[in-house]
């Protein structure tokens, strides 16, 4: 391996050479020897640290002459540029496992800004090969100097921490716009090419998104981005859905303003184009269909993302009035209609907060024409709606301020039960009332499931004489008497009975009550969002210094506001 090893290392020193010193026409027997070394060199150094051969000078002598003169083929190019990152590479690893010298960092750094420089010129030349290396190449590179080499105790490779610059972000960014969101008919009709050009793209889409994922390049960065959210859902939703969570997760509220800027930016396109902006038109509908689904990025849990909401809020409404002067309409009060997207996941307190500053600062003028100043009304519109109570019920979905108070099913129940013993009290009275009152009580039919003798019979009743009538109607009135009592007695235990089982149930109900407010309560102590929350709003006190937001409820507060949720008149659940 070691002969092999030298055999390959000396054939590029001795080609680099000629084709340096050549003038005119490269000889094309030269070229292909240098590409071929070249070739090699690159695939054993991936696997084998290559760097005591000292092949970085010469390596980068070819790439300097291709990428400045453009006379080398595009494979020469990149096998040079592969070549010169593994050789930082394996420099870095070494360095990192044996104490390192001052002399070996300066040489180091030396190295990796040439490499880096090459590979920022290489983003502007001709050949697609070679911009798309330079790209993935320098992705690469940025995360593996970036800050996070200094942990782990290796403070003393904090001098090798690069940080890239303004122009350097703009360059890659324009590479994702130019190569990554463009249109599939680009690639032809063959269904093979365009599996393998997707899954470039999303290779270079993801490359970039990792710079913002681990704060390496500014958050703002990923507004270009986000733009493309719907439109390239999709190609790469997912992989914009997962720096948007990531990104949420480093800040929330610099993430939120971020999805502002995207939405501002889309909407300023749209005055530029148009020089207004209609409301009716696809492309504004377009923006405010973007906006809707940012919102449902922030989830369900408001109190988590309230600080990051009512900034978006205020940042949205200071873009909208801004340099506005006069009584005639801001060019950008449409915008209100994408900012009231957002109003879904602001807190019944927030809204107020909101709303009060919109009043006091931005209030439409006196005398103004209602048609100019509609998504003003419409915003503040939702900034009313659910206002008088949110305490809305999670589980049955509908709103406490249109709820009503029913009857507990066992007070129904009740009121039946006895308007239909009032009605067979009322018939028997009807049926024997006039006889009792003429004459001597006659027994009543009665529906019972005692035994009667056989020799009863109702028929006989009125057609035997007045005598034999009398006889026997002492003796069944004092038998249907008794029944009587008895049913009634038996009626008041039933409703005591009842009466005891719904005692019961409510007791039960309440200590339930109790015991799942006291969970839920003991949950959202557990939980870690307080404190994130609260610092975030230290962090970003500045940002919102023009509204005060009410603190977080109370163990007391919550308590009151959640025991509706628990109501069995709202849960549609029948007391038993």
């Amino acid at each position: 391996m070691q002969q092999v090893l030298d055999g390959v290392s000396e054939y590029p020193n001795k080609g680099v050479d000629d084709l340096l010193h050549e003038v005119g026409e490269t000889d094309e027997d030269n070229l292909y020897t240098v590409a071929s070394s070249l070739k090699r060199i690159a695939a054993l150094y991936n696997a084998h640290d290559l760097s005591r051969w000292e092949l970085f000078d010469n390596c980068y002598r070819v790439l300097e002459r291709g990428i400045d003169m453009g006379d080398l083929s595009e494979q020469i190019i990149v096998q040079a540029l592969l070549c010169v990152h593994f050789h930082i590479l394996w420099r870095l690893a070494l360095i990192s496992d044996y104490p390192v010298t001052k002399e070996q960092l300066i040489g180091l750094r030396k190295q990796r800004n040439m490499v880096l420089t090459a590979c920022q010129h290489g983003l502007s030349n001709i050949s697609s090969r070679v911009r798309e290396q330079s790209f993935t190449l320098l992705c690469d590179l940025l995360v593996i100097f970036s800050a996070q080499m200094t942990k782990d105790g290796n403070e003393e490779l904090r001098p090798l921490v690069f940080t890239a610059d303004v122009s350097l972000v703009s360059e890659l960014l324009s590479f994702v716009m130019d190569h990554v969101f463009v249109e599939a008919e680009e690639d032809g009709d063959d269904e093979t090419v365009k599996i393998e050009m997707l899954h470039k793209r999303r290779n270079f889409l993801a490359g970039f998104c990792k710079l913002i994922i681990y704060n390496m390049v500014d958050l703002r960065t990923a507004a270009d981005i986000f733009k493309q959210y719907m439109k390239y859902y999709n190609d790469y939703g997912d992989i914009i859905k997962e720096m948007l969570s990531k990104a949420r997760q480093i800040d929330k509220v610099e993430c939120a303003k971020t999805l502002l800027l995207s939405l501002q930016q889309l909407f300023s396109e749209l005055l530029q184009d148009q020089g207004y902006a209609d409301r009716s038109s696809v492309q504004f509908s377009a923006i405010k269909d973007l906006g809707r689904r940012f919102a449902l990025t922030f989830g369900v849990d408001l109190m988590k993302s309230r600080q990051s909401v009512v900034s978006l809020h205020l940042d949205g409404m200071k873009f909208v009035f801004q340099r506005h002067r006069g009584f005639d309409s801001p060019l950008n009060l449409p915008f209100l209609d994408v900012l009231s997207e957002f109003s879904c996941k602001l807190l019944r307190q927030d809204k107020k907060a909101v709303l009060g500053y919109l009043d006091k600062n931005y209030p439409a003028p006196l005398g103004a024409a209602p048609d100019e100043w509609l998504p003003l009304a419409s915003y503040r519109k939702s900034l009313q709606a659910r206002g008088d109570d949110d305490t809305m019920s999670m589980i049955s979905g509908k709103p406490g301020s249109l709820r009503a108070k029913r009857v507990p099913a066992t007070s129904a129940k009740r009121r039946r039960m006895e308007v239909s013993d009032a009605s067979v009290d009322g018939a028997w009275m009807h049926s024997g009332g006039s006889s009792l009152l003429g004459r001597k009580l006659t027994t009543p039919v009665l529906t019972s499931t005692l035994l009667r003798p056989s020799q009863w019979d109702t028929g006989s009743l009125h057609s035997s004489s007045d005598q034999d009538s009398e006889k026997g109607s002492e003796s069944d009135f004092a038998h249907s008497r008794s029944w009587l009592g008895s049913q009634n007695k038996n009626k008041q235990q039933n409703n005591q009975v009842q009466k005891n089982k719904v005692v019961k149930n409510r007791t039960r109900q309440k200590v339930r009550k109790q015991q799942l407010l006291s969970l839920m309560e003991e949950d959202g102590e557990d939980t870690d969002d307080g404190p994130m929350m609260s610092d975030a709003t230290s962090e970003h006190s500045d940002a919102n210094s023009d509204i005060n937001l009410q603190g977080p409820l109370s163990r007391r507060g919550r308590a009151g506001l959640l025991q509706d949720l628990f109501d069995s008149t709202i849960l549609d659940i029948d007391d038993f």
